[in-house]
């Protein structure tokens, strides 16, 4: 019971509020649990983040492919607001319950050597958890970090060892001769999100 006290007080006070109780991959585990959702689309599989209001789903254009509907944890509906190909993201709009994960700024160049905690499941399996170090930016500017990349993650969350989200997994890159995973920033999401909710005029 003290334990979880400490896990949902570090989820508010960051690592301030760490102690001898405190288990950083329990926290870890919680804060990607509570907000990732699988994403299918008639054969495509992979993860999402609830974000905002938590019904704004963030995720990879290559995971809904020319869906405009997908199912989320199997059982929920969720529209495909928008798909840029380009850059590889995709909005996603549903009505089912789901907490979110603050997103925040990150993945400056400045970044490089910075620790950060990578979350996917594969469906029907057990939720993932990865430590890893930003070790370069490249392919367009995207991140590179020394995860070990996984079949299925694309969309899931990458997110600071305070649990703030600063980006989502696009899938696996050559860094050095080995495969690593690339990661898709939030200052290209957030501009995504933007140019939508002014293109529609409306609440994503």
């Amino acid at each position: 019971m003290l334990n979880r006290i400490v896990l949902l007080i570090g989820l508010f006070l960051g690592p301030s509020a760490k102690s001898e109780y405190f288990d950083e991959r329990e926290f870890w585990t919680y804060c990607a649990e509570k907000s990732l959702v699988e994403v299918s689309a008639e054969g495509n599989l992979g993860n999402g983040v609830r974000i905002e209001d938590g019904k704004t789903i963030i995720t990879c254009a290559h995971v809904v492919g020319d869906k405009k509907w997908v199912l989320l944890n199997k059982k929920w509906d969720a529209l495909v607001i928008t798909a840029d190909k380009r850059l590889d993201i995709a909005i996603l709009r549903t009505d089912s319950p789901g907490l979110p994960m603050k997103m925040v700024w990150g993945f400056q160049e400045g970044n490089i050597g910075t620790g950060v905690v990578v979350a996917g499941k594969l469906h029907n399996q057990k939720l993932e958890i990865q430590r890893a170090t930003v070790l370069n930016h490249m392919y367009g500017g995207n991140p590179v970090v020394n995860a070990l990349p996984k079949k299925g993650f694309s969309g899931g969350p990458v997110f600071t060892p305070e649990g703030l989200l600063i980006g989502i997994i696009r899938g696996f890159a050559i860094y050095d001769e080995k495969e690593w995973t690339e990661v898709i920033p939030i200052s290209l999401i957030r501009k995504i999100i933007d140019e939508t909710r002014e293109k529609f005029n409306k609440r994503i």
